[in-house]
């Protein structure tokens, strides 16, 4: 079973659950723009660098499911820029000073099929799980809506609709009883 951890090392050609979360109470997004600003940031440079299979943004904290395509230290530099970028942004915006994300960035391999099927779930429930939005299914900064509406915004969707068997399997997997959420580990 894989293991999170601040130190884990990137490695090409693997998956991950990528995540992070602001510096104390602080929001990293507070309105549709600064949301639409990350997935900008993130547009312009990560393509080559990482395929995403799901993510959610949520106002303090996202997670990614990742493979990483480029080698670790262009993933780690472009990853850091991102963040940089948008935090200089945030900064300016909002008159604050100081970091915004909490550093590193916490990251867990998906080595499992068990993984596989279970990050994405999580990661598309986690308005639900955070008590942010009642229905996980709407809630538009996550990729399920990406992959309901068939239209890519930064995912790759190739990769999960292949290991679920396709889009209606994916719906109904992430669909399952209540007790697929409890089991986990």
């Amino acid at each position: 079973m894989s293991y999170t951890s601040t130190t884990l090392p990137i490695e090409t050609g693997r998956i991950y659950h990528i995540y992070n979360h602001a510096v104390g109470n602080e929001n990293l997004y507070r309105n549709q723009n600064d949301y639409l600003r990350f997935i900008s940031d993130w547009q312009k440079r990560m393509p080559g660098i990482a395929d995403v299979y799901a993510y959610c943004l949520l106002p303090n904290h996202f997670h990614m499911m990742l493979k990483v395509v480029a080698p670790p230290k262009q993933f780690s530099d472009a990853f850091g820029v991102v963040c940089n970028a948008y935090s200089k942004y945030y900064n300016n915006k909002y008159r604050r000073m100081g970091s915004l994300f909490v550093k590193p960035f916490k990251r867990r391999i998906a080595d499992s099929d068990k993984e596989l099927a279970w990050i994405p779930w999580y990661i598309h429930r986690n308005p639900l799980h955070h008590n942010i939005f009642w229905d996980w299914e709407l809630y538009i900064w996550s990729s399920f809506r990406e992959y309901v509406a068939g239209e890519s915004v930064m995912v790759n969707f190739d990769f999960l609709l292949n290991f679920y068997g396709g889009l209606d399997a994916m719906i109904a997997h992430h669909k399952m009883n209540e007790s697929l959420w409890n089991s986990r580990e």
